[in-house]
């Protein structure tokens, strides 16, 4: 079995702090339930890439290199085997370029063209739930890439529900994830309809740790509003060098034009109204404790239109 991991929050980092600890227990939890040799290719992007959708890079070429915990630094050329643990392919472009590489390009980046089973991407820092939030994410887009190129695909995200993050629940969540995989994989991809994408969806809370409960959940239908706010710099206005908010368009500053900064206001989306919570959704399971799994196609959804098939202009 070849398994191919990405994720859109970059290498290991403060916004990225779930990838190692997963990478460690998919490993284990693989070679104990597989039957044969398993391999997990892991090829991320280098920078945070959150909210990118199933967005490709394609105005510059993706430049590759590798990096090798615990150590910092990538490096342009790769080690041998024998001189790693764990081996990170980087890219300079977006989730969904990362896994299109990771399925056509592997003989160029790992020297192999063995075909990839199954893609999984993640672990996402924070909840992909509802419309909004697994509109606009890169997590579940790059996940759906892959189903685009008929390859099977499950997406993984972590609930944040408070900080700091409780290792114990982190293991939890890792320990559930690589068993949903498993069972997913043995189950929910059919030979008749392989091209598949999964959201598994699992908050970081206590009941994790005790008695995880999973459910089929249907998606929550969300909006966003405000997603950028104009960038505003800040100026010294006394000697104590106390500030306050300058605009970046302002007198003398005309020639830089204005510039908006990702300031998305979506507070509604991060701390919905209980009565805006519809049983059964996934957003609704998740803030009651619950893991979700949803199942998803890359296709827009059609809407059946009433009357007469042909239009009269």
């Amino acid at each position: 079995m070849l398994l191919l991991l990405s994720n859109d929050d970059g290498p290991p980092s403060a916004s990225s702090p779930f990838l190692l600890s997963f990478l460690s227990s998919l490993r284990t939890s693989l070679i104990s339930k597989a039957k044969g040799e398993v391999k997990v290719r892991t090829i991320i992007p280098s920078t945070q890439c959150s909210w990118g959708g199933n967005g490709f890079t394609v105005s510059t070429p993706l430049s590759i290199s590798y990096l090798y915990p615990p150590s910092t630094e990538p490096s342009l050329l790769r080690r041998t085997k024998e001189e790693w643990e764990e081996e990170l392919v980087l890219v300079d472009g977006s989730p969904s370029s990362c896994v299109n590489l990771g399925l056509w390009n592997a003989e160029d980046i790992w020297g192999s063209e063995e075909k990839v089973d199954l893609v999984v991407t993640g672990p996402n820092f924070g909840r992909n739930t509802g419309t909004a939030f697994e509109g606009a994410s890169a997590t579940l887009g790059s996940a759906l890439s892959a189903n685009l190129c008929r390859v099977p695909s499950i997406a993984v995200s972590y609930g944040i529900f408070g900080r700091p993050i409780r290792p114990e629940y982190v293991a939890a969540a890792n320990e559930i994830a690589c068993k949903i995989i498993w069972r997913l994989w043995e189950t929910g991809f059919p030979e008749h309809d392989r091209a598949r994408c999964y959201s598994v969806n699992i908050p970081l809370v206590e009941a994790i740790t005790k008695d995880p409960k999973v459910v089929w959940a249907k998606v929550d239908q969300q909006f966003y509003g405000r997603l950028f706010k104009r960038e505003v710099k800040e100026r010294t206005i006394d000697a104590e060098g106390d500030t306050e908010p300058l605009e970046t368009k302002g007198k003398g500053d005309e020639e830089k034009g204005l510039k908006f900064e990702f300031r998305p206001d979506i507070d509604w989306l991060i701390h919905p109204p209980k009565e805006d919570l519809a049983e059964g959704t996934d957003t609704a399971c998740m803030f009651k404790g619950e893991i979700t799994v949803t199942c998803h196609r890359a296709a827009y959804t059609e809407v059946t239109m009433d009357g007469e098939r042909e239009w009269k202009l």
